[in-house]
């Protein structure tokens, strides 16, 4: 079961969703939000504790963990329905 969020900057009010959001769970596998500094694409990812993470557009090996806008760079865009 998911919970549909909508991820907002508060900076420049460019917004990515709704994504299927999962509740936290301590099994694998873990939800991971990534955005790509190779194609600046946001993404939501299902991924195995160690698996590699790539990008699943350009296939890239830089990616980060999704806390900040891929539109302007501000820090700590906010989730919400």
């Amino acid at each position: 079961m998911s919970l549909p969020q909508t991820l907002r900057c508060r900076a420049c009010g460019w917004s990515w969703g709704p994504v299927g959001v999962r509740p936290w769970s301590p099994d694998p596998p873990q939800q991971v939000f990534l955005l790509c500094l190779d194609c600046r694409a946001p993404q939501s990812q299902l991924r195995m504790p160690g698996e590699p993470l790539r990008c699943g557009h350009c296939g890239s090996a830089r990616v980060e963990p999704l806390r900040r806008c891929a539109r302007c760079d501000a820090p700590d865009p906010a989730w919400g329905p």
